[in-house]
């Protein structure tokens, strides 16, 4: 098997400049010596038309040119057999970085054309048995692209790209339902297996087997209360370690995890923080399922960072991910946690496994983010409320985000901020019906959806509103900064403020404000001195989501309209500017009457 090279190809002058008879072709060189930042660099782009045909360009910037085949590996292991997907519609004619990340390389043997596994470096060179292909022409407009690093050896041009994203490598986290039991536990072994990009792979802690049965992280946070009140954690710990313990055994591993769960039990007994109980979920599947997979287990602590307050620090977390991952192949990777500076562990807000996931995905590069949980995607509504509710099958990170926060809860909010700022894609799929077609949540791009369309419809309960009247309150400077304010120094956050020209409501969580709720009236009245100020407590927030509102007349005349039927009183109405969404107060008991009535206006019913 040869390894293919373009000989004399292009020719160099001493100002290493490429000297090629195409116009475009020096475009793409300059091109690319931009994109990577270096002025002495050597790349092969490589695309499969046919599968009896490969097409190689070459890419110089002061580098001599290539007149025999390459035949350097630059520190790649051994051969490994891959076929590069034809199926891929690509701009052959400028390829750049944001083109080239959406492409991959798939494994299969026995198909002709090969390239070596990815390793520690991160690099693919591509190889074939045809010796000089043709170059005629442009590339072809259907492929899969690869990347080529010479040695740098031989060329005093070290490589220019990471692969691993060209590799389409996958980073799939899987929810407690997913590893709940031996039998889902080999339903995500068999999901992994299937898909070779599926390398890096995120656990939350077992959930419940049945609706009667407790979560790991239930019983964990219950241990940890005992303890701190001088209670024997045995009873608890005894049911923990059965889980774990049945969980290996019927999956017939040979895996002793009796001294991680021993190191656990002391701990906690001992007077662990809540967040080293509450990790340890997560802590012990790994284990199992890196064993169950054969593949390393990598613990989160030496890569997600946390400030002394507990605080996450992106931009430390993502450099410590590329660092630590880059000589990794694949992994298992406990989600929900990190470490503090002084390496003790600390956790992020419950369901924070799919932070994790998405933080591992943006570190590495990963082409998409996938989301495995037990419903096929996100719904449009609540199916406890409506019943059936349509699947959405494509949306944009901002309507996840608003649904998330709204109350959605298939994917925790906060995981949208990582995979939004690398443009990764997430994937929302069902691990009992891996075939299903899920969720995909992407960036807004060109195609508006249907005018007047909506997303999803999202809600929660039990907020309460301070509502303040003051004359001429527009007018008075600083007035909602004081009010903002005197919330600050009590330690609340609010969650909207719609306004009047002498009105300002401010919505906050009850259970936030519900034990502070005098000591903080008495202190707006003193230090904004309104008219009237009056509290409307067990208040249901619900908002319709959906860019295709935007710009469309009409669609709030259809909601407001839909509420008046059903005898809806609206207590409060908020739409910022985006039109992205419309969020309605109610009292709590119209909560399951709202979204019913906002859904049956907007999602036309089945053909009967």
């Amino acid at each position: 098997m040869n390894e293919v090279a373009v000989p004399g190809q292009y020719e160099q002058s001493r100002s290493g400049a490429v000297q090629s008879p195409r116009d475009e072709q020096r475009s793409v060189t300059k091109h690319l010596g931009q994109q990577v930042g270096y002025e002495r660099r050597f790349a092969v782009i490589v695309t499969a038309g046919e599968p009896d045909r490969l097409m190689k360009k070459e890419v110089l910037g002061g580098c001599r040119r290539v007149d025999r085949p390459v035949t350097h590996h630059h520190g790649f292991g051994p051969d490994f057999p891959c076929r590069v997907p034809t199926d891929l519609a690509v701009d052959a004619d400028l390829p750049t970085s944001n083109q080239v990340s959406r492409l991959s390389a798939g494994s299969k043997p026995g198909t002709g054309q090969n390239c070596v596994k990815t390793h520690s470096s991160g690099f693919c060179r591509v190889q074939s048995s045809h010796r000089r292909p043709s170059l005629s022409g442009q590339l072809p407009l259907r492929g899969g692209w690869a990347l080529s690093a010479i040695d740098a050896a031989d060329y005093n041009a070290p490589p220019i790209f990471d692969a691993r994203g060209i590799m389409g490598i996958r980073v799939c986290k899987f929810g407690g339902s997913s590893v709940a039991d031996a039998t889902q536990l080999r339903k995500v072994r068999a999901i992994v297996e299937n898909c070779d990009d599926r390398r890096f792979i995120v656990p939350s802690a077992p959930g419940r087997q049945t609706p009667d049965d407790e979560k790991v992280t239930d019983l964990l946070y219950r241990a940890h209360e005992a303890a701190a009140q001088g209670q024997s954690i045995e009873p608890l710990f005894d049911q923990i370690s059965e889980r774990y313990r049945k969980i290996v055994g019927d999956l017939g591993l040979e895996f002793d995890l009796d001294p991680a769960l021993s190191e656990a039990h002391d701990q906690i007994r001992d007077g662990a923080s809540v967040s080293y109980t509450a990790s340890r979920g997560e802590y012990l599947i790994g284990l199992v399922m890196a064993k169950l997979l054969d593949r390393p287990f990598i613990d989160p602590v030496e890569m997600i960072r946390f400030d002394e307050s507990g605080r996450f620090l992106p931009k430390e977390t993502h450099a410590a991910v590329a660092a630590r991952l880059a000589d990794e192949e694949t992994g298992v990777i406990p989600g929900f946690y990190g470490a503090l500076p002084d390496g003790s562990i600390q956790t992020f807000s419950r369901g924070g496994s799919d932070i994790t996931g998405a933080i591992i995905s943006r570190g590495i590069g990963a082409e998409i983010y996938e989301n495995w949980t037990d419903v096929s995607g996100l719904l449009m509504a609540d199916p406890r409320i409506v019943r059936a509710p349509h699947t959405i099958r494509e949306m944009t990170y901002r309507e996840l985000r608003e649904l998330a926060y709204m109350g959605a809860t298939v994917l925790h909010d906060e995981a949208i901020f990582p995979v939004r700022a690398a443009n990764i894609p997430v994937h929302i799929l069902n691990t009992n019906d891996p075939d299903s077609a899920g969720t995909r949540i992407r960036r807004a791009g060109n195609d508006r959806p249907p005018a007047g369309r909506i997303t999803g419809i999202a809600g929660r309960k039990d907020f309460t509103i301070i509502a303040l009247e003051k004359t001429l309150m527009n007018a008075e400077i600083g007035f909602g900064r004081r009010v903002l304010a005197v919330l600050e120094r009590h330690g609340v956050s609010w969650e909207h403020i719609p306004s009047g020209i002498d009105t300002l409501s401010i919505v906050i969580k009850s259970d936030v404000v519900e034990a502070r709720i005098d000591s903080l009236v008495e202190e707006i009245d003193a230090e904004c001195t309104p008219d009237s100020i009056e509290i409307h407590s067990g208040i249901a927030l619900i908002a319709t989501v959906g860019l295709g509102m935007s710009h469309a007349p009409g669609t709030a005349a259809r909601l407001f309209g839909a509420l008046a039927r059903a005898g809806i009183n609206i207590r409060m109405i908020d739409q910022g500017s985006s039109e992205l969404n419309i969020i309605v107060g109610v009292e709590n008991v119209d909560f399951v009457r709202t979204v019913q009535a906002i859904y049956d206006e907007f999602v036309p019913p089945p053909p009967s």
